[in-house]
């Protein structure tokens, strides 16, 4: 087994944040997007499907918010911080998400998905807030991680056992 190598969390992802549109503007809402909070993902599922609320491309074209793409990971941000999920499919988000994309020649998302629920308690005593918990881009710069080579990531018991378990309707169902 190689050596694991310490990385700046900063430095082995590419954050993506969100947005929401005008709400006063009706031409934005209600459309094919489906747009992410929190309370969309907060039930422990590894995958987020769906949204309460949907946008139009008006509104993604008219707002910050950004598409996250399937496979990608979503972490709370603002009040209730390191509530973590696997986009199931493409979604835009709100600005109290971070989007998180692990830089391919480092990190592996389904990897990456797995340490970031551990380590969440680090997200939380890094958090800061007079009203209610914030983590910034600033955050992952001061988080370190150990990490294996990637090909050690990608060939990882752990994540194969979890892919048995964990998988998305759209991927092939495993059969004992």
């Amino acid at each position: 087994m190689s050596e694991w190598k310490k990385y700046r969390l900063g430095d082995v992802v590419n954050l993506i944040s969100g947005g929401t549109p005008k709400t006063s503007i009706p031409e934005y809402w209600n459309g094919d997007i489906p747009w992410l909070s929190v309370s969309d993902f907060n039930n422990g599922q590894k995958y987020v499907y769906c949204a309460e609320k949907s946008i139009t491309q008006l509104g993604l074209n008219k707002s910050s918010t950004n598409i996250l793409k399937k496979g990608q990971i979503i972490i709370s941000a603002r009040g209730t911080v390191g509530v973590i999920s696997m986009l199931g499919r493409d979604m835009a988000f709100n600005q109290s998400n971070y989007g998180i994309d692990a830089k391919k020649e480092i990190s592996d998302n389904h990897f990456l998905y797995y340490l970031l629920k551990n380590i969440v308690p680090v997200f939380l005593s890094n958090s800061y807030g007079a009203v209610f918990n914030t983590i910034t881009k600033i955050t992952f710069d001061h988080i370190t991680i150990n990490l294996p080579p990637l090909s050690e990531q990608k060939a990882m018991v752990v994540p194969r056992i979890f892919r048995t378990f964990d998988f998305s309707p759209s991927e092939p169902v495993p059969i004992p």
